[in-house]
């Protein structure tokens, strides 16, 4: 009997899996390649990652949490609940 890859994917312990495989190979290549060099990605990582180079103070990942509180409340109030909370799990991950 074939897999059926869209249902396992699409299930919840599947997003979770994505979502942590996903953020651990986003911050590999950030903190190997990116973090050393001094190169910006995009987005509220990129800013933490300016905000971190212009002031040296905490870290990266530090400046990318606090970045995203204000983006989580906004979404809280406007998007869906689940939304959010996968979107704080990819937070945390990363």
């Amino acid at each position: 009997m074939p897999i059926d890859v869209r249902r396992i994917t699409m299930s919840m312990p599947g997003k979770i899996f994505l979502l942590a495989r996903g953020g651990i190979v986003y911050t590999f290549g950030l903190q190997a390649f990116a973090v050393p060099h001094e190169f910006i990605s995009g987005g509220l990582f990129g800013l933490g990652m300016f905000v971190y180079y212009q002031t040296g103070i905490l870290s990266v990942a530090i400046w990318y949490g606090l970045l995203c509180i204000p983006v989580a409340i906004i979404a809280w109030l406007s998007l869906s609940r689940r939304f959010v909370l996968y979107s704080l799990y990819g937070t945390l991950v990363t």
